[in-house]
């Protein structure tokens, strides 16, 4: 069980359809969002599902590295979709405008 300021990230690639899915798992503080950066930076240019369904808290270091991950992947036409679990992460979410510029699954 991850304590209230651990997270765990992982990536999984699709060996059938080439997406990587971002499991991210805990709170995404500001002093963890560094491995969110770390691993969105390794993602750009790939077909990316990130999966918030078992994290409970973005701060707005996470989102400010997610919104610069998106503008990227943007540039480069490539599809990124959001999969949310707590109304909070959505909330957030719309609060920032992205649901109108992600697939939020």
């Amino acid at each position: 069980m991850l304590s209230l300021t651990d997270v765990k990230i992982r990536a999984v690639k699709d060996k059938e359809t080439g997406v990587v899915n971002l499991l991210v798992e805990g709170n995404l503080l500001y002093s963890n969002a560094k491995l969110l950066e770390d691993k969105l930076e390794k993602l750009v240019g790939q077909d990316v599902v990130i999966d918030f369904s078992k994290t409970g808290l973005i701060t707005s270091k996470g989102l400010a590295i997610l919104i610069d991950f998106l503008k990227k992947q943007e540039t480069l036409n490539k599809k990124v979709k959001i999969k949310v679990g707590t109304s909070y992460v959505k909330r957030v979410l719309e609060m920032a405008g992205l649901v109108d510029k992600v697939d939020v699954i």
